[in-house]
């Protein structure tokens, strides 16, 4: 690897006890003792594509972020066939082997049947073994292992977090102006909090008048006043931001329902898709799929139009047979993976669809000249 300090590479050896023996000097991360593979310069410029722009992120998001490589996707699958059959041919060799050798001193047939039995289900259970652990990726690290293992370890050695990532007490500081009630021309709806600290420390919803509400409880004293404004309303715009994965597939259409709306309540679904989750190469994670999802999965078909539910683009929420496959295993793009910045601007894309153009891209106009930030 190479040192976050002299910038020399170092192998191995030359790096014991997290110390660099050319320069001395100790760095936070070693690669080959964590999963993530992590090392300190590649830490700090995922942390600086995230907060790209001046954006503050979650812990959370960061996470996601660091998971994207080398761990990040499945292996093809034609690697997964190509290990597999690797394994099958390897095991027929070792039980010829073992056969010749056992026929020539076993006196007892059944003993050697036996013994042969033994090894055969021992390498299928080992070539099964090695397709699974190769075509199931590890989950990224939550935002507990971050505050309690990783960030941590970057504070002891450079004095400070990441630059843009977001510090809670920040978030408790916020004033009634930060969290606006009257006169919304949205509500942002997304399962992932992480999502949500990040909008809400980046001033999203008092630039852009825009509400930010989680899926499930609890819920804060704001979030219960937009819940039911939301109610009362059916013509205040929810904006849903979600995963790519089997459960987000049907939430615009279940959404009435677990936030107690009107069937026809106005949706537009900003969620990823896996279509394009695919198409980008984006992070992948495995979630397992129960078997009542699974069973949706092949029951109900996705549409463009449920439920009150209006993608941006025509089409982008239809699910192809090969979609469905890709759901089927297990596949997640999370929505953690989309940096601030992108989230912003998605956001600011489905203002201009939902309000009158005049008022709205004024306004988006004036801010952009100023610098969203300010």
């Amino acid at each position: 690897m190479t040192c976050p300090h002299c910038q020399k590479t170092i192998t191995y050896k030359q790096r014991t006890n997290w110390v660099c023996d050319l320069c001395k000097k100790e760095f936070a991360f070693e690669p080959s003792k964590n999963p993530l593979r992590l090392h300190d310069l590649r830490f700090r410029k995922v942390a600086e594509h995230v907060g790209a722009g001046g954006f503050k992120f979650t812990a959370s998001q960061l996470g996601t972020a660091l998971f994207r490589r080398p761990v990040a996707t499945a292996a093809p699958r034609w690697v997964r066939c190509t290990i597999s059959i690797f394994a099958v041919l390897l095991g027929f060799l070792i039980v010829v082997a073992s056969m010749f050798v056992l026929s020539s001193k076993a006196k007892d047939d059944s003993n050697l049947s036996g013994v042969v039995l033994g090894i055969v289900i021992v390498l299928v259970a080992s070539a099964f073994l090695v397709h699974a652990l190769v075509s199931k990726p590890p989950v990224p690290p939550t935002d507990d292992t971050m505050r309690r293992e990783i960030l941590p370890r970057w504070q002891a050695i450079y004095g400070e977090q990441p630059r843009g990532l977001i510090d809670e007490a920040d978030l408790a500081r916020l004033t009634e102006e930060d969290r606006p009630r009257d006169n919304l021309l949205a509500v942002v709806v997304c399962p992932e909090r992480g999502v949500l600290a990040s909008l809400l420390a980046n001033g999203v919803p008092r630039d852009l008048r825009m509400g930010l509400l989680s899926v499930a409880p609890p819920m804060s004293t704001w979030e219960k006043s937009l819940l039911e404004q939301l109610q009362k309303n059916p013509r205040l715009p929810i904006l849903l931001l979600h995963d790519a994965s089997a459960e987000s597939v049907f939430l615009a259409r279940d959404l009435p329902q677990i936030l107690g709306l009107s069937a026809d309540h106005r949706i537009l679904d900003l969620g990823l898709n896996p279509r394009k989750s695919i198409e980008k190469n984006r992070t992948i994670i495995f979630r397992s799929i129960t078997p009542e999802l699974r069973a949706r999965l092949g029951r109900d078909a996705v549409g463009a139009d449920v439920a009150g539910s209006r993608p941006i683009r025509r089409g982008r929420a239809q699910v192809t047979t090969e979609e469905m496959k890709w759901l089927k295993a297990g596949n997640c793009s999370p929505i953690l993976a989309v940096p601030p910045g992108s989230l912003v601007k998605r956001l600011k894309l489905a203002l201009g669809k939902i309000s009158p153009k005049k008022s709205v891209w004024a306004e988006v106009e004036a801010l952009e000249s100023v610098g969203f930030m300010s």
